[in-house]
């Protein structure tokens, strides 16, 4: 629950991730040293070198600096001083304040000069244009056009390494995964100059964090940060840790996630950088929440919230209020909560983004089914639904996914319908007096009944149905790849297994030996169980099942602790079941079972017990 609830995954960071510091090829060099005190005067070159001192440690002086770099340059049409503000700009997005007057300004340069410019400076123009509208999320299609075309230019080779890189970029922004590692890939091979591979790096793992690949994400995340420490980069490699924490979070290492939040803001005590403070603070408390210590959770996004505030950063304000409500709502202070989420509301008019309206409107739906004003939470959650089916991507879903998805929704649907229902039914009695008062509270006893019988039928039907379809569609997906691959070789005559064969003995691992019950199974564990090598598997957990490691194991460890939830009743203890079905934190195991059972560990007892007492 707390995963789905803290914009992490999709929204933490409020899309620094995609920040991806992008620089030329050419353009990349070392920290330039400080400037001495006879540079230090008015003028371009001054601007530039305060900028180059002060980048890492004065964010706001640094872009003030630039900002006059760029206006000094577009009123003199100074083609090399444009391009100097330009490669600074694309290796430090952050720098870039306002990307929509930025890209409108160095169009309108563009256009002034067109007959003026060299091929190669209009080629490295478009290619800078290229990558602020990536970053800005605009006119994707025009920027893949110019990148394929530059990308195809013999006249471009000595910049081919970054031509792919910003591809790389493009199709990380449009979720086009496959052919992202593919051109981040191509581009480390084209450059091996540190700070450039360490930027490369830090975008693989920002891919396979999408991808749910949380060691292959921390492997490149630690690559990168060593690459930065190496050259001495340092707010550089703080963006890194940045992005490792989360991951670490998502991994289920909420120990060392912790270590690294705490690290990346001691670090930047020195350092004038807003912008990354507030997204440590940020993820520090959405990570305090997982934990249960809300009282430090609430300090933490709140230092963030201030943090947003006191720089315009209006977009971070509002989900530092999203985070702050949900800290409240799980710490069962519904009236801060309500206030934290209309302020979020009030800043999404302004800001319209679909992805934050979504968990918006979820999140008011559970506060107000928790404050007993059912009608009012059936809104939020049809308003909730409407947008999920708008920005579902089916492609990227699995059936069996799917599935829950529909049937936790009609279950939650069903509950609110009831609980509407009944409100509706009492108002009616009400109006009709008291004359028919005996006669209308034996129907509704009756109506209560029947109504409280269906909403367990149907909690059976989703449960049964939750893990017939999910096997089913792996089997399904099984009998397709027998379906498909040539006839059946054995090892023993010198021929590597089918996909399907080697997960055929993975399911027989975790369900009949029932390894997941192993807190640090690992995939290479897994591997040697099953004498085979981890690439192997993995590839065959993907497209057999259509999942990964993680997903298919935590899927075992959530059945296992539901069927031993259903066999000890009223008397099951949910905190035994915690590392008895292999998890390392209370926290992971929360979330995972809120994902594939659709409830919390707490709601589904709550369930058995109820049902308990309506059979005794």
């Amino acid at each position: 629950m707390a995963l789905r609830k803290s914009l992490i995954p999709t929204l933490q960071c409020w899309l620094w991730v995609w920040a991806s510091l992008l620089t030329p090829s050419f353009l990349i060099a070392q920290e330039p040293p400080a400037p001495t005190e006879a540079s230090i005067e008015q003028g371009p070159d001054a601007w530039l070198a305060t900028f180059d001192r002060l980048q890492t440690t004065d964010l706001s002086q640094a872009t003030e600096s630039l900002n006059k770099v760029r206006a000094q340059a577009l009123a003199t049409d100074d083609v090399d001083l444009l391009f100097a503000y330009a490669q600074r700009v694309i290796a430090h997005f952050r720098y870039a304040d306002d990307l929509p007057q930025i890209i409108e300004e160095l169009e309108a340069f563009q256009t002034r000069n067109q007959d003026e410019l060299t091929p190669p400076q209009r080629r490295y123009l478009q290619l800078v244009l290229a990558a602020l509208h990536i970053q800005d999320q605009s006119d994707l299609d025009e920027a893949e056009r110019i990148l394929i075309a530059l990308d195809q230019d013999p006249g471009l080779s000595e910049h081919q390494a970054t031509v792919k890189k910003t591809l790389g970029d493009l199709y990380q922004t449009l979720g086009r995964y496959p052919q992202a590692l593919s051109a981040y890939t191509e581009a480390l091979r084209l450059n091996s100059e540190p700070a450039f591979q360490a930027r490369i790096y830090n975008n693989l793992g920002n891919v396979a964090s999408f991808l749910e690949d949380w060691d292959e994400a921390i492997g490149h995340y630690l690559r990168a940060i060593e690459l930065y420490e190496t050259i001495g980069y340092v707010s550089d490699q703080v963006s890194v840790w940045a992005n490792l924490g989360p991951t670490y979070r998502d991994n289920e290492e909420p120990e060392k996630a912790l270590e690294v939040y705490l690290a990346g803001i001691e670090a930047l005590e020195g350092l004038d950088s807003p912008d990354l403070s507030a997204q440590f603070q940020m993820n520090l408390g959405n990570l305090y929440v997982d934990l249960g210590r809300m009282d430090d959770a609430l300090v933490a996004l709140g230092e963030s919230l201030r943090l947003c505030e006191a720089e315009g950063f209006d977009y971070c304000v509002m989900l530092n209020h999203l985070n702050i409500g949900y800290a409240a709502y799980v710490d069962q202070d519904y009236a801060r909560a309500q206030t934290a989420y209309d302020q979020a509301a009030r800043i999404l008019e302004r800001i319209p983004d679909p992805y934050v309206e979504r968990q918006l409107m979820d999140n008011y739906a559970d506060l107000y089914r928790d404050l007993g004003e059912y009608a009012t939470a059936l809104q939020y959650a049809d308003r909730y639904h409407e947008l999920d089916r708008q920005l579902i991507n089916e492609e990227s879903k699995a059936a069996a996914e799917e599935i829950q998805t529909r049937y936790e929704t009609e279950l939650k649907d069903a509950e609110l319908l009831i609980q509407a229902e009944q409100i509706q039914r009492q108002q009616t009695q009400l109006r009709l007096g008291i004359a028919f008062g005996a006669a209308l509270i034996t129907a509704l006893v009756v109506a209560l009944f029947f109504l409280s019988y269906r909403t367990r039928a149907l909690q059976s039907l989703y449960e049964r149905n939750q893990d017939l379809l999910t096997q089913n569609e792996v089997n399904q997906r099984l009998a397709e790849q027998r379906h498909l691959d040539p006839p059946a070789t054995t090892e023993a005559d010198g021929a590597s297994p089918s996909l399907a064969q080697v997960f055929e003995r993975v399911t027989d691992a975790l369900q009949r030996e029932a390894i997941y019950r192993d807190p640090n199974l690992s995939l290479n564990d897994l591997a040697s169980r099953v004498a085979s090598n981890s690439t192997y598997v993995s590839n065959a957990i993907s497209q057999v099942a259509n999942t990964n490691f993680n997903n298919l194991v935590n899927y075992y460890r959530i059945m296992d602790a539901r069927r031993q939830l259903n066999q000890a009743g009223a008397d099951a203890k949910i905190s035994t079941l915690v590392h008895h079905c292999g998890f390392n934190s209370k926290a992971s195991f929360y979330r995972a079972f809120s994902k594939y059972v659709g409830m919390t560990p707490s709601q589904y007892l709550q369930r058995l017990k109820a049902n308990e007492a309506n059979v005794a």
